[in-house]
């Protein structure tokens, strides 16, 4: 049998998948197929980016609120993408804000599963570091990726 090779585009559990099955398959008549999983190179650094641009940022603000304008100012100085809920104008975000913080602090920040009451640019980005490790650790830096397969 030849070589074979078929370019796709998948998610990492995708290819974890295909890799796990490798060992699996066999042909008719019964010799293993080698299968050869390519994947792509980025540097620790792309990937770091990658998955702190991921990362969920969600502030729970009010307008009177001067920690939520400083807040939100460092957040656009430092160009982090977060979505801002007014618990005063918006339902749901007053509800959704009680369940995060029953005693009712403001601003209450979540960074992916982790939460923040008030707001210092150091313990933010200590949860947001935190958050990011979590992302590469669990291969989550984003995207479709291109994966190259050979068989034999």
């Amino acid at each position: 049998m030849g070589l074979g090779v078929l370019i796709l585009t998948a998610s990492a559990a995708t290819v974890s998948t295909l890799a796990a099955a490798q060992g699996r398959r066999g042909t008719a008549r019964g010799a293993a197929r080698t299968v050869q999983i390519l994947t792509p190179t980025v540097s620790p650094e792309e990937a770091e980016s990658r998955a702190r641009a991921r990362v969920k940022i969600t502030m729970y603000s009010a307008s009177w609120c001067g920690v939520c304008r400083s807040a939100r100012a460092y957040l656009q100085r430092q160009g982090i993408h977060f979505v801002e809920r007014d618990v005063e104008r918006d339902a749901s975000a007053h509800k959704r804000h009680r369940a995060l913080s029953p005693n009712g602090s403001l601003p209450t920040i979540e960074v992916d599963d982790q939460v923040m009451e008030g707001f210092s640019p150091n313990s933010f980005e200590k949860l947001l570091t935190e958050a990011t490790q979590t992302r590469l650790d669990n291969h989550d830096s984003g995207g479709p990726k291109t994966f190259e397969i050979r068989w034999r």
